[in-house]
């Protein structure tokens, strides 16, 4: 039987839910999708928060579809990703990412593009990208890196601080981890 948090899969779909980003001169952004992948029967919110830099508003907002298919309570809207490495929700929760979005508009209304990854150790695990309309803040571009985590391995919380300290603990045991394995190397211990 198949493990939705552990076991690995390359089919993987992301829906947007919503998005706060902003900024003038720094920015920074929560975004918060459900990500599915059908071979595995998996369903599981993940969070985006990240920093960088941007002017302007919302540049990503709900999306038209997302927004329209809950008002009618009809089920989300998902989109393909491209996958380049077949990874876990386990994998994924603490990862790096990076968005990049830029979008014109009104202020209840704006279209735009914008580009989503994720990845880890020098893997990416996938990309994402497109046009398309929004119900958000108008105008405005973003440039914006940060962490990945999933809202139930994050404790069922959206609180970003254990997931980045999820992060850098491993990050640092890594680090730990090839620095011994490098001095065992250069002293021939096993």
């Amino acid at each position: 039987m198949a493990d939705p948090i552990e076991d690995v899969a390359d089919d993987w779909q992301l829906a947007s839910l919503i998005a706060i980003a902003g900024g003038l001169g720094g920015a920074a952004g929560m975004f918060f999708f459900a990500i599915q992948s059908r071979k595995l029967n998996s369903l599981e919110p993940m969070i985006f928060t990240a920093a960088g830099v941007g002017m302007g508003g919302n540049a990503s907002g709900v999306p038209y579809d997302t927004f329209r298919n809950a008002m009618q309570r009809q089920s989300l809207v998902f989109s393909n990703l491209r996958v380049l490495t077949p990874f876990s929700i386990r994998m994924l929760h603490a990862s790096a990412g990076t968005y990049v979005g830029g979008s014109v508009g009104v202020p209840v209304a704006n279209y735009g593009w914008s580009r989503l990854d994720a990845g880890r150790n020098g893997a990416t695990f996938f990309t994402s990208s497109g046009w398309g309309g929004s119900v958000g803040s108008g105008t405005g571009a973003v440039a914006l890196a940060g962490t990945w985590y999933s809202f139930k391995l994050n404790g069922n919380s959206i609180n970003p601080i254990p997931a980045y300290g999820s992060g850098l603990a491993g990050a640092l045991e890594s680090f730990w981890g090839e620095m011994d394995r490098g001095i065992r190397n250069l002293y021939g211990a096993p």
